[in-house]
């Protein structure tokens, strides 16, 4: 499967109905709205973040506005990962 058919596949089956609640009960609006985004809006932005990913095959990833976009590859096989993310920490290990 190309990674345009496989992006197809993600926005058919992440659950976008469950992000935008979460967004509505924490009032999440993106710069300049005024309400959630519309689950459309979401895929549409979703959709944007894959052609930044598309842009150069070095891109690893790419965020905004809650979502991000991940490429990995092992041993010739690609995986393209959707995710929402409502907290993450990190620390630098030494």
């Amino acid at each position: 499967m190309n990674e345009k058919k496989a992006f197809d596949e993600i926005i058919k089956t992440f659950d976008f109905r469950k992000v935008r609640s979460v967004m509505t009960a924490l009032a999440w609006y993106w710069m300049g709205d005024t309400a959630p985004p519309t689950i459309e809006k979401m895929k549409e932005h979703a959709r944007e973040q894959f052609d930044r990913l598309q842009e150069s095959q070095e891109y690893l990833s790419t965020s905004s506005g809650g979502f991000a976009l991940t490429r990995e590859e092992d041993d010739g096989e690609k995986l393209l990962t959707l995710t929402f993310t409502l907290e993450s920490a990190s620390e630098y290990v030494s």
